[in-house]
């Protein structure tokens, strides 16, 4: 029986975020998934599924004022990971020159550190 809800999965195009899009897409749902690298996503062809691209949104919005940003935050375990990505979370809400980013908050594990 098809589902008639609708679901958005931002970071959708591997790992975690690729994982519920597929879980989604298999119980029926209709899936807008959304990511900086959505257009290289490795999903089957589906009536459900819709990619989004953000860097694409924010290069056709940012004319409009409409930014695109997001956080990712990693696996950090201390006393100020929280307060760190309520404070990303906040500095993308608040600049107005900033689209089109991801705003990495993981202790530098994005690039290796550790």
């Amino acid at each position: 029986m098809a589902n008639s809800k609708t679901v958005i999965v931002a970071g959708a195009s591997q790992g975690i975020g690729a994982a519920i899009v597929q879980s989604f897409l298999d119980h029926g749902y209709q899936v807008v998934a959304t990511s900086r690298g959505a257009t290289k996503a490795r999903f089957g062809p589906s009536p459900n599924l819709v990619l989004v691209d953000g860097d694409s949104l924010a290069s056709e919005y940012a004319k409009e004022n409409i930014r695109f940003n997001s956080v990712a935050p990693g696996v950090v375990d201390t006393p100020f990971h929280t307060v760190d990505i309520a404070d990303a979370v906040f500095y993308l809400t608040e600049t107005r020159h900033v689209t089109g980013k991801v705003l990495h908050v993981d202790g530098g594990a994005h690039i290796g550190r550790w």
